[in-house]
């Protein structure tokens, strides 16, 4: 790939050094890369490793400097026709993202760090259309602040290069580092008013230091608005001292020789994020205090809130001389072996977490999601996708998400059209363009320049919900044969179909299609007695594509809990639904409860109500944990619901795809006889729990949860051992449908 850094300079910081390291990493896998920044420190550096710099005045909000930089990237991106443009900054974000929608070029960002919000900046920031983060709070702010989804941004780390940051003395000892000293500090970061409280903290107890170790040596290292300031502060406490015991040393690109310098075992590091990752990788015992948060000396008590702040104890209380001082003192007070010992578990935290190549292969993941901006032709696609979608179902948005992550996944750049309801929500979600689903004209207009229509997912051909949702997809499939389209059923349920009417709508749409693979043998079953033609003789069952969801990152589930005091695997997960196909018991909701109060009991778990359907599930299950003392978990994404799933202890379920989510992850289910997908889901994988509608015992229900919540891990062995067969049939729906469309696809 042909990649274009972007960010406003080039001077020392962590999200600098990410951008530089990422790039050199980049560069070694044969990719080729260009930074664009108003420069700085770091430009030097770049020389030799294969990374080009190109000066643009991307770091300021002056409107004629703005003007200028947009031209300058404007001009870039057309001379060296770049593959992805991927910025590092809000301004330099502002100003490619416009360059980019013009040029139909992939834009993507990175989020370093939670900044001061503003409507203003709200309104002008633009993110790419999907985001890393840094950190796990990093993430949070751009989903709270921002209304970014949560699936569409994922975690990255600052990679440490641990060769280059490793325990080894250094190549060059800096000039006036004591490597005799017994007693020695190391802090670096910017050194500005917003970011450098703990250095000057650091200067103001240098003579209480000093008093308790007389030879100690303080090294701050970094430059900024306040560097002056901090000089004075360190002239007052050597003053103090009766000699040099702060050095302000100012800013550096060698900074491994500072902390490689003098002794490891008495050599200790005061600061946060970056800087703190790359002293642990030079096996520095670490006090974890900065400008947003003091976590304290790292060890394992410390790694959870580390990770979840990007090591910044963001959100977490402000450090204060005296703790600072305090756990110097501490540090100092242990045997060299502690100290050493500590320092091998920073690395080992290094090495584990934040390598360069992780970072590396994020970036690439990443690069590989996106579309340009515009089709490659002119007002044409290669899909168009049709289904419940925007409805607010995880369920259905689940298969839109997993739908359209195979097909890019074998082919990243096809261009996709979905229709939906909300369309602005649906194009937010993943890397797909959206029309409203009832536009009939537009459709139609589009279908001629598009190739293939799917049919994705969940059972469209039905009239159980009505006679016009039945009529509506037939249309869109019969329209799309007029058309000269391709059409496929993918990974699809059918029926129930009551009456000829509906029998005889969905033969004629179903006829002379290109492609049918079915969820359930069922469905496979209700094909064949229509009159379809070759449609029903060579369909095909695979399975539901929501088996391929990969859940969200497990870290972030925990946060996400942690915020409401929920630990998942310490709970059972119920979802009721609001509106109850078929006949059952008019006090089914209340008998469930019955028996959710009798499991909570039993198990000593919490009950957990997770409404699939907002619109008609949320008020019920708000209610039900009310009244049983349970918590109400809503909100969560696709992916993060399938986190849960697969934490949860079993589940008892009214919805078909948080069954799926379970079984998918070999979490033991109790399902219900209200829908017969459910039914046919519990056939097709041999597992799970039917309860009926008619005639529901909730002491049946507390046995039945008591008894796979005892044996839960062998059943979880037996699920996923059978869930391997049907993600294999499942992941053969994409290679089908772009089979399809490489035979038909369009030129206009």
């Amino acid at each position: 790939m042909n990649i274009l850094m972007a960010t406003m300079s080039l001077g020392i910081g962590g999200a600098e050094t990410h951008i530089v390291e990422l790039s050199k990493e980049l560069v070694r896998r044969g990719h080729s890369v260009t930074i664009v920044s108003d420069g700085g420190d770091y430009v030097p550096s770049l020389e030799g490793t294969g990374v080009e710099h190109v000066r643009l005045p991307l770091d300021s909000k002056r409107p004629d400097r703005a003007v200028r930089a947009y031209f300058g990237v404007k001009k870039l991106i057309k001379e060296r026709r770049f593959d992805v443009v991927h910025s590092h900054s809000r301004i330099s974000s502002f100003i490619c993202s416009r360059a980019c929608e013009r040029l139909g070029v992939r834009f993507v960002t990175t989020c370093h760090g939670v900044y001061d919000m503003n409507a203003a900046w709200r309104r002008l920031s633009r993110w790419g259309l999907y985001s890393l983060a840094v950190s796990y709070d990093t993430k949070d702010y751009l989903i709270r602040e921002y209304g970014i989804p949560g699936d569409c941004v994922e975690l990255t780390i600052n990679g440490i290069d641990t060769s280059r940051f490793s325990p080894m003395p250094p190549e060059k000892s800096p000039e006036g580092v004591r490597a005799d000293s017994a007693h020695r500090v190391v802090y670096v970061s910017r050194i500005d008013d917003a970011s450098a409280h703990v250095a000057f903290m650091l200067a103001e107890k240098a003579a209480e230091l000093a008093a308790e170790y007389p030879d100690i040596e303080i090294d701050i290292i970094g430059g900024g608005d306040a560097y002056d300031r901090l000089r004075a502060e360190a002239e007052k406490a050597n003053a103090a001292v009766g000699r040099e015991a702060v050095r302000a040393v100012g800013s550096v690109t060698d900074v491994e020789n500072y902390l490689r310098a003098g002794k490891r075992e008495n050599t200790v590091f005061v600061g946060v994020s970056r800087a703190a990752l790359e002293a642990m990788a030079c096996g520095l015992p670490t006090v974890l205090a900065g400008s947003q948060g003091y976590l304290g000396i790292f060890d394992q008590d410390t790694v959870r809130d580390a990770l979840d702040t990007n090591l910044c104890g963001r959100g977490r209380a402000l450090p204060d001389a005296a703790t600072v001082a305090s756990d110097i003192k501490r540090l100092f007070s242990m045997t060299d072996e502690k100290r050493l010992a500590l320092g091998a578990f920073g690395r080992a935290f290094v090495r584990k977490h934040f390598t360069v190549g992780r970072m590396a292969d994020d970036a690439e993941a990443l690069y590989n999601r996106v579309r340009p901006f515009r089709p490659r032709y002119k007002g044409e696609a290669d899909v168009m996708l049709v289904g419940y979608y925007g409805f607010g179902n995880i369920g259905d948005d689940s298969l839109l998400w997993q739908i359209t992550g195979s097909l890019k996944a074998l082919s990243p750049d096809l261009d996709i059209i979905v229709l939906a309801h909300r369309p602005k929500n649906i194009s937010s979600h993943g890397a797909v363009r959206a029309v409203g689903r009832f536009r009939l004209l537009t459709i139609k207009k589009l279908m001629r320049r598009t190739s293939l229509l799917i049919n994705g997912g969940g059972s469209l051909l039905q009239n159980s919900t009505s006679m016009r949702s039945l009529y509506y997809y037939t249309y869109i499939i019969n329209s799309a044969k007029r058309a000269g389209m391709k059409v496929m059923l993918y990974g699809s349920g059918i029926g129930p179909l009551t009456g000829e009417r509906a029998r005889s709508a969905a033969s004629a749409a179903l006829r002379g299609i290109d492609a049918v693979t079915l969820r359930d043998e069922g469905s496979l079953s209700l094909l064949k007695s229509l009159d379809t033609g070759a449609a029903g003789e060579t369909a095909a069952v695979t399975a539901d594509p929501a088996m391929l969801l990969e859940p969200c990152d497990g870290g972030w589930l925990d946060y996400l809990m942690s915020k409401q005091g929920i630990k998942a695997d310490e709970t059972f997960t119920v979802s009721l639904r609001g509106l109850i196909p078929g006949e059952h018991d008019q006090d089914i909701n209340e008998r469930i409860l019955t028996a959710v109060k009798s499991i909570a009991a039993a198990t000593s778990l919490t009950p957990v109500f997770m409404p699939l359907q907002q619109k008609q599930d949320l008020e019920l299950n708000r209610r039900a944990a009310k009244e049983t003392g349970g918590r109400l978990v809503c909100g969560l994404t696709p992916r993060e619901t399938r986190a849960f799933a697969a934490k949860t202890r079993f589940v008892i379920s009214m919805r078909l795809h948080l069954m799926i989510y379970a079984f998918s992850a070999g979490t033991p289910v109790i399902g219900f006889s209200c829908d017969p997908k459910i039914e046919a889901l519990a056939r097709q994988t041999g597992c799970g729990v039917i309860m009926p509608m008619k005639g529901f015992s909730p002491d049946a229900l507390a046995r039945e949860s008591g008894r796979i919540n005892a044996e839960r891990d062998e059943l979880s062995k037996i699920m996923l051992r059978s869930a391997g067969p049907l993600r294999s049939r499942a992941s053969s729906d994409a290679p089908l449908a772009l089979e399809i469309l490489m035979k038909n696809r369009r030129r206009v």
